[in-house]
């Protein structure tokens, strides 16, 4: 379990919020499940349209990319499933990526200040893919 007061626990929290702001000033509504045994962390609702959002994140630039670790878990990671959430938004200081669940193939979310080495990073067409959860 991990502690609530460790910086892991705060910095999902903080990836959480910034979601949740984002989406509101985008006119979304905004609900938090209770608890954390949920496979999603909430849900945006556009004029009924409900989406449930499992929000991934990186602050750590390293090396040059920010990396978002897009599975669950540490060692043994397992898939996100659409039994539990409908998308994943991987959010960094580059931006926000809204990946549907199904779309998911990789483990993880490379985003770099400027395209390197002249390549289109794979998961590119999400960033900013709001409008897949207006329907």
């Amino acid at each position: 379990m991990v502690d609530a007061k460790s910086p892991n626990k705060q910095q999902g929290v903080g990836h959480e919020l910034a979601v949740a702001k984002h989406l509101v000033e985008l006119g979304a509504t905004v609900c938090w499940p209770v608890g954390d045994n949920s496979g999603f962390d909430l849900i945006s609702d556009w004029h009924g349209k409900l989406s449930r959002l499992q929000v991934k994140g990186s602050a750590t630039l390293k090396d040059g990319s920010y990396r978002v670790h897009l599975k669950r878990g540490q060692g043994r990671v397992t898939d996100y499933t659409k039994a539990e959430c409908d998308a994943l938004v991987a959010v960094c200081p580059l931006g926000f990526w809204v990946i549907p669940v199904s779309k998911v193939d990789r483990d993880v979310l490379i985003a770099w200040p400027g395209i390197k080495r002249g390549k289109r990073p794979h998961y590119d067409r999400f960033k900013d893919g709001w409008k897949a959860l207006r329907g």
